[in-house]
């Protein structure tokens, strides 16, 4: 037996046996589960953290997908209501980003030239905005939309292996959530071996303030695939498996200032609280 089957039958059994103890919608650090043979962390897995942020004077809304190499997102200026794309590159904490018109393609003159930091303790952005039709230069902070004074900060660390046949695609089994300021384990969320392909996003899904995790089950040629939801709830502080969600196919991109989840697989509201079927909001609609 060669040694990546051998490392793979391991890391399978191992799996068998953690089934018959923590259940995959999360065990407490007093829970957490002893390194599997063939388990490592899978450092090409990226983790974008997508923020609900809006301007000190509320003038402005950004949704950014940081904590990536290229960045991107929407600036949405509510009192002309324009809704601009932006895309660009963060190095560090520090961001470059510009406004780009899909129709006439990313070579076109930017509207919106933006430089700032993250400041990820706070969950803010200090940005320097550069209106390129009229040469104004602004200063604005981003601050959370929906702020809670208790939000924790978390690191999360992904372990999982590369299937030793077939496609060797990466297959998720945990996710170690630590206390970003003691360093402290304070849950394992378990994977069921999901595939992943290049990321798993943090991000408030359920509009409480609070980050949640999704993290892709199953790819089935994209707009089919099937996702494992996290919800953070500040009562318990741990994070807890969303049936609701993951019940509904593909992908989802959040509409945060109007409450909207839209799936591939349908569009819902969250206004009343809970998940409500519905049609899409407009973009300037509140």
């Amino acid at each position: 037996m060669n040694n990546n089957r051998l490392r793979f039958l391991q890391a399978y059994l191992g799996l068998l046996m953690l089934l018959g103890g923590a259940a995959f919608s999360g065990a407490r650090a007093d829970e957490s589960i002893d390194a599997v043979a063939g388990v490592e962390p899978l450092k090409d897995i990226a983790v974008n953290v997508n923020r609900h942020l809006q301007s000190e004077d509320g003038s402005m809304l950004l949704f950014i997908r940081s904590g990536i190499w290229k960045p991107h997102g929407d600036l949405y200026l509510r009192n002309e209501h324009d809704l601009m794309s932006f895309e660009g590159f963060q190095h560090g904490t520090h961001l470059e980003l510009n406004t780009y018109d899909a129709e006439r393609g990313l070579q076109a003159e930017p509207i919106i030239s933006m430089t700032g930091e993250v400041d990820t303790f706070n969950n803010q952005i200090y940005m320097q905005i550069l209106d390129n039709r009229t040469g104004q230069m602004r200063k604005v902070k981003f601050v959370p939309y929906i702020s809670v004074p208790d939000r924790p900060r978390f690191k999360l660390r992904l372990l999982g292996f590369r299937e030793p046949d077939g496609w060797h695609r990466l297959l998720l089994t945990r996710v170690e959530v630590t206390d970003a300021i003691s360093g402290k384990l304070v849950q394992v969320l378990n994977g069921e071996n999901s595939e992943q392909i290049s990321y798993v996003d943090y991000e408030d899904i359920n509009f409480d303030g609070y980050f949640d995790l999704r993290v892709m089950n199953r790819f089935n040629n994209g707009t089919d695939g099937t996702y494992l939801y996290w919800l953070y709830n500040p009562r318990s502080k741990q994070f807890e498996r969303a049936p609701e969600y993951e019940a509904i196919k593909g992908y989802l991109n959040t509409i945060f200032w109007c409450k909207e989840l839209r799936f591939d697989g349908g569009t819902y509201s969250w206004r009343t609280g809970s998940m409500q079927p519905a049609q899409m909001c407009d973009a300037w609609k509140e």
